[in-house]
């Protein structure tokens, strides 16, 4: 399979008082772009009308995974809102980040996808990625849905903090943000030495998080970790490593079956024992 991994995490909060650009825009007016509220995210998620305006044709998302429904996420967020409190026993903020979503996509276009194998493909994908941000985040997570209109299939997840007293918010939930607050405490007027180190921590857990979905999910699928301009591979360097992804991800594959298959059998001996067993015992007289 051509292509490589793509996995991306983004914190929100319901209002954005403090408006600075999206981090990754591609806008040639970035500095005015505003990053996006929690209300304004899920309605583009659900293909709201106006909230989309550069898809052509917006249809409604496949919800794959729903312990709680899209329509349902702010409700849910907001009453959580209101029965927790930051540290200090402080209300919560109003621009405070309290959702964690991201988005992975499948790295073949959607008019390129034919049968209905390769649709099959493409939907296993997305189930192995609902498993491994099951492992990532537990009940945090709460839905996954699927888009299919635009060019390429993929699917955004939604993982929202626990109610209580200093438990909403990203420090248990964000992977980056966990591991700058282990390292070291935010705290106003910090040097920019303790920012750096900060921003180190960042950096490392998400390099980490972005291995583990490599190991536990594209591997399976003979992705690349990492991009060709990234790495500044030539083209034949880019295709000999695709062939190399699609080895890997056939004796991957052929692996996990053949374990699955042995768990099975041991499943199915260690049934029989009990069976076995039961018969053995002598009814008391």
């Amino acid at each position: 399979m051509p292509g490589y991994q793509f996995i991306h995490l983004e914190a929100y909060g319901f209002s954005a008082s403090n408006r600075s650009p999206r981090p990754n825009s591609k806008s040639p007016d970035r500095k005015k772009e505003a990053k996006l509220t929690i209300q304004e995210v899920l309605d583009e998620a659900m293909r709201v009308k106006g909230a989309c305006p550069h898809i052509a044709s917006p249809e409604v998302p496949t919800e794959l995974f729903s312990k709680i429904p899209l329509e349902g996420i702010v409700a849910e967020l907001q009453w959580r809102r209101d029965h927790s409190t930051d540290p200090r026993k402080r209300k919560i903020r109003k621009d405070a980040r309290c959702l964690l979503a991201g988005v992975s996509s499948y790295p073949i276009r959607c008019a390129e996808i034919e049968t209905d194998a390769q649709w099959a493909e493409a939907f296993r994908f997305f189930r192995e990625t609902i498993n491994f941000l099951k492992k990532k985040f537990g009940d945090s997570l709460v839905n996954v849905s699927v888009h299919l209109d635009e060019e390429f299939p993929h699917c955004h997840f939604y993982c929202l903090p626990k109610a209580g007293h200093g438990k909403f918010n990203m420090l248990y939930l964000h992977p980056g943000i966990t591991a700058q607050e282990n390292v070291l405490p935010a705290r106003k007027g910090g040097s920019k030495e303790e920012r750096k180190l900060r921003d180190q921590a960042y950096v490392e857990a998400m390099r980490l998080f972005q291995n583990d979905y490599y190991d536990e999910v594209a591997v399976l699928f003979g992705m690349d970790r990492i991009g060709p301009r990234r790495e500044r591979l030539s083209r034949d360097e880019w295709q000999s490593r695709q062939r190399e992804n699609d080895r890997k991800a056939l004796e991957t594959k052929l692996w996990r079956d053949r374990l699955e298959l042995a768990e099975e059998r041991s499943r199915a001996a260690e049934e029989r024992v009990r069976e076995l067993e039961a018969l053995l015992v002598k009814p008391e007289a």
